[in-house]
């Protein structure tokens, strides 16, 4: 996070030429007006293109607005320019800098809408993943990233997103199970 001119502090840093873009681009997120969130953001991304973080504001900008597929294209950029995965979750993780009401509920209920509708689709299912994964619900991202994959085995940001889920670990049994006794080899 940086100071902005106005004292005001910005969730993602770029370089000054891009910073005012984005300070713009925040506040406009922030008075929930998504379409010009996203229109400043992509003017920052013009003047900072190799700055993963505001490719993954300007996906959550593209969200917000309903916009999906750029939404999910700006994910796969900004996860490809940032090779510390755990930067990856960043925007969403900070939600609460960015929404100060129930929009981030109902634009994840548009998003399911539009997956059902557009269920031959896999993005939408990776799109809302990244967002499960990254507000806490593993179990709820890979069932979706299960079905993104199932769609479209080449999906990028699907593949990439399961790598960074634990593996499933099977159940551990309450009471020690006695082994059942290997079949015997004598022919009768």
């Amino acid at each position: 996070m940086s100071a902005a001119a106005n004292g005001r502090v910005t969730l993602i840093s770029a370089n000054p030429t891009a910073q005012s873009w984005q300070r713009d681009a925040e506040q406009a997120f922030r008075q929930q007006r998504y379409d010009e969130a996203l229109r400043l953001s992509r003017h920052a991304l013009l003047e900072d293109d190799q700055n993963g973080l505001l490719l993954l504001f300007g996906s959550q900008a593209a969200f917000a607005a309903g916009q999906y597929a750029f939404s999910y294209d700006a994910l796969a950029r900004g996860i490809e320019l940032l090779p510390d995965k755990s930067q990856w979750g960043f925007v969403v993780e900070n939600y609460r800098q960015l929404y100060s009401n129930s929009d981030y509920v109902t634009q994840m209920e548009r998003l399911e809408s539009f997956a059902v509708e557009n269920a031959e689709l896999g993005y939408p299912l990776t799109l809302r993943a990244f967002h499960f994964l990254y507000l806490g619900h593993q179990d709820a991202a890979r069932s979706d990233l299960e079905k993104a994959l199932a769609l479209n085995p080449d999906d990028y940001v699907a593949r990439q997103l399961f790598a960074t889920l634990p593996a499933e670990q099977l159940p551990v049994p309450s009471k020690a199970i006695a082994p059942v006794p290997a079949p015997s080899l004598d022919a009768h």
